[in-house]
């Protein structure tokens, strides 16, 4: 069977779609989170069957990978629940979950992955703010290394950095992901996706070429954007990313901007629509990885592989960019 990196190289891959916010559309419920309530991450423990079902609805609705439940299985995140000490345990089970559920879906010529991802923090090392910065580089490094310890041992194929808001623990992210790699002797697809605010850029006010350029320059090889915008708000992004990236590029909005209604968020971009976007941004882009954010569910990734056909891959171009820092 083809692996991961051998499919990026000849085939569009199809990620699946929100976890969180479809997760809480199946009936999750405050007893389901056991003694931890509000931690995603605990469920892998406390319902597994239902983190099961969702990898389960992806993969029926033609996800060519899964994304482990671990967006926030990193030591600083579960403190807040008092679950620091489970870190490597909860990767691993969420990983050998997802791998699980994946490996019933494979075939010979159908492999299907497992994605193991590792969002932010909280901390914001690049900022001088008492209140939001906190964390060295050398400290963020070794939390993400443990965290992707977890991941790789479970059975994961890539290892991915997501919604980064802060250039400088993406970096540190990306290096305890490659420092655990070595460890374990297994080279994993490294794969990075920042969150872009109304500005289009990241939350300190980092440009995507710079995103860009350090990503590539430390050895990521897939590079794009996720959340925080649906794909509309992000195509000036994507844009830049196709035509200057020399990695992968790949593009996982939410189902629109979110909107309040009822009282509750809501995301306006149903299924079709949406696909609609998608399939012309894998066509003019030539999108290597697509996926979903928030609001999409099974039939926003059905559709999509539906819309979207095979395209000749992009030729990276051969271009060179540096960032720096600087102080205003």
């Amino acid at each position: 069977m083809k692996s991961f990196r051998d499919r990026l190289k000849s085939d569009i891959v199809f990620l699946d779609g929100a976890f969180g916010t479809y997760i809480q559309s199946l009936g999750l419920s405050d007893g389901d989170f056991g003694s931890h309530p509000g931690c995603m991450e605990h469920l892998v423990l406390s319902k597994p069957d239902l983190v099961a079902r969702v990898h389960r609805d992806y993969l029926e609705a033609g996800s060519d990978a899964v994304e482990t439940d671990t967006f926030g299985a990193n030591a600083v995140k579960l403190a807040e629940y008092g679950l620091a000490g489970g870190v490597y345990e909860i990767n691993r089970l969420a990983s050998a979950l997802a791998r699980k559920e994946a490996g019933a879906y494979s075939t010979q010529f159908s492999p299907r992955y497992v994605i193991g991802t590792m969002g932010p923090t909280g901390k914001l090392p690049s900022s001088t703010d008492p209140v939001l910065g906190g964390g060295t580089y050398d400290e963020l490094k070794k939390t993400f290394m443990e965290q992707a310890l977890g991941i790789i041992d479970g059975g994961a194929d890539a290892l991915l950095v997501e919604t980064g808001q802060d250039l400088l623990e993406m970096k540190a992210a990306v290096n305890g992901a490659k420092e655990a790699m070595r460890e374990r002797a297994r080279e994993l697809v490294l794969m990075a996706q920042c969150t872009l605010a109304n500005n289009g850029r990241m939350l300190l006010g980092t440009e995507v070429s710079a995103f860009m350029a350090v990503m590539a320059n430390i050895g990521v090889d897939v590079i794009g954007l996720n959340c925080s915008m649906g794909p509309t708000e992000m195509e000036q992004a994507v844009k830049f990313l196709s035509e200057n990236s020399p990695a992968y590029v790949s593009c996982v909005p939410n189902a629109g901007l979110p909107e309040e209604a009822g009282g509750r968020v809501v995301y306006p971009l149903g299924p079709e629509e949406m696909a609609r976007i998608m399939a012309r941004f894998a066509r003019q882009y030539r999108l290597d990885v697509v996926g979903g954010c928030c609001g999409t569910t099974p039939e926003h990734i059905r559709e999509m592989k539906k819309a979207i056909s095979p395209s000749r891959k992009r030729t990276p171009p051969k271009y060179v960019f540096f960032a720096s820092t600087y102080r205003g």
